[in-house]
């Protein structure tokens, strides 16, 4: 805090009183200030931090329901995007998507566009058809070109679950956890996803409609 005072020659008491008052003003503000520091930090070590239960229950997880969309530019050429860009169908036959730095170029996997940071997260999703879907969380940073070090769980920068012949993931009122993985991440991460065989598809669900 800044106090200034205009005064003129001549009026050197009152200055001088005005000074003497205003050094009294900033010293009890700065013995106020600590005092009310150190009573905060008392409390703050004195204070057991309570962290809320997981959630249980499919309502309680939409608290925290995100709504995806699939990066375009990320999508491998074997990759078939549709319903505005919220299912992508794996075939055979190669797309002719322009050239990109993000796209996957050997690896049938895409990514999203939304980033997972900070609160617990949740999606939905709807997987069948093919051999395999790989659902996965990545950083950025993954390589996007050749086939070393770019498949989803295979390398540093993403984490994979592999769903071998599942035909579709039914959500219900009930959760039960399947897989769990602890980890610590650096950097935020994105939702991706790869699909091995032809007619494997990968469908973004609406929690919040659905």
């Amino acid at each position: 805090m800044a106090v200034k005072q205009k005064w003129t020659p001549g009026e050197s008491s009152s200055k001088s009183s005005s000074h003497i008052q205003v050094s009294e003003l900033i010293e009890k503000l700065n013995a106020t200030s600590k005092m009310s520091l150190f009573t905060i930090s008392r409390k703050v070590r004195n204070t057991r931090i309570v962290r809320s239960p997981p959630p249980q229950t499919r309502e309680e997880f939409l608290q925290y329901a995100s709504k995806l969309t699939f990066n375009t530019n990320s999508a491998n050429e074997s990759l078939i995007l549709r319903n505005e860009n919220r299912e992508v169908i794996a075939t055979h036959l190669l797309q002719d998507y322009p050239e990109h730095t993000q796209r996957f170029n050997c690896r049938a996997q895409i990514l999203c566009n939304e980033i997972l940071r900070g609160s617990p997260k949740y999606w939905e999703v709807e997987i069948g058809g093919g051999t395999w879907v790989c659902i996965a969380v990545s950083y950025q940073g993954i390589r996007r070109k050749g086939k070393q070090r770019t498949l989803f769980g295979r390398n540093a920068q993403s984490w994979g679950l592999r769903c071998e012949r599942v035909r579709v993931y039914r959500v219900s009122d009930n959760m039960s956890l399947i897989y769990k993985h602890q980890t610590v991440f650096k950097e935020p991460v994105y939702p991706g996803f790869g699909l091995a065989g032809k007619g494997s598809y990968v469908r973004l669900c609406d929690p919040v409609t659905n």
